[in-house]
């Protein structure tokens, strides 16, 4: 694909230790096993088929590409995709993957810092894949402004579509918040610490925001710990909205969009919802 002039700014790879806090998830020891965790980097070619056949070759732009897991087989079916990363290393692997005419089509530029670099009506789809939506309003004072959805609304074609694939199906019970709290442990082999033990600590505080009575906000702390010595590696906090999937027809509404559906797949090991927006003529 011939190079396209897309981007307001030059695409670059600055490093900005504040923006980078922000993103904790994809910073550290996450990032570093990325590529090499079944878990992190798992992708089935149904999920890759889903965004191709909306995509195809229109301009589309890729929230929080990470370093590829859906950009580079997207790339690879001829989709006209762009990207934009909050995460500075692992913006890096997605450059190392690709061919250098090809850099521009991903920046670092976080989701939250908005306008976007480019100019109203650029892109005919944006898509949203699994989980980056809840983790782009990571420390968000107001969950509930829901200043992406507008800025989505802004750069979107009249009849372009919007896909956000959420992990939840169900509608959480809020009067029982504590019900939800648990750990989460998983072995990693990391290439230079060898046996990594993941935990995630997940707790949830209920608010009010400009859209909702309830908000649900999950709190949780991630510990790597190298298993040969106990030693803790890295640790840090992220809080963000969780939405339940009658919130996203609010959300798209809010923002002016008509919601089409919620697409239940089953892309990882469990079924996820891919909310189906569309921007009216």
């Amino acid at each position: 694909m011939a190079f396209t002039k897309i981007w307001k700014t030059t695409p670059s790879l600055p490093h900005r230790p504040e923006q980078d806090e922000k993103v904790g998830e994809y910073m550290g020891i996450s990032s570093e096993l990325y590529d090499v965790s079944p878990t992190y980097g798992k992708f089935l070619e149904e999920e890759i088929e889903f965004f191709a056949s909306y995509i195809q070759d229109t301009p589309t732009l890729e929230i929080g590409s990470g370093t590829g897991r859906v950009a580079m087989p997207l790339l690879e079916k001829g989709c006209d995709l762009f990207g934009i990363e909050g995460s500075t290393p692992m913006l890096q692997r997605l450059h190392q993957k690709l061919d250098s005419d090809q850099h521009h089509r991903f920046i670092y530029w976080d989701a939250q810092q908005i306008p976007y670099p480019v100019d109203a009506q650029t892109f005919a789809c944006i898509i949203i894949p699994f989980g980056t939506f809840a983790l782009a309003h990571n420390q968000v004072q107001d969950s509930g402004a829901n200043q992406m959805m507008h800025e989505f609304y802004r750069i979107l074609q009249p009849q372009g579509r919007l896909f956000i694939d959420d992990f939840r199906i169900t509608t959480l019970n809020k009067n029982e918040v504590e019900q939800y709290s648990n750990i989460w442990e998983i072995m990693h082999d990391h290439p230079k610490y060898g046996k990594v033990k993941e935990e995630r600590m997940y707790r949830y505080t209920v608010e009010k925001n400009r859209l909702f009575e309830q908000q649900m906000i999950q709190q949780r702390t991630n510990r790597y710990t190298r298993v040969a010595d106990q030693t803790v590696l890295e640790e840090y906090e992220l809080q963000y909205p969780v939405c339940d999937p009658s919130d996203f027809p609010i959300l798209g509404a809010d923002a002016g969009f008509e919601y089409l559906q919620g697409h239940r797949v089953q892309f990882y090991e469990k079924p996820t919802m891919v909310h189906h927006f569309r921007k009216p003529v």
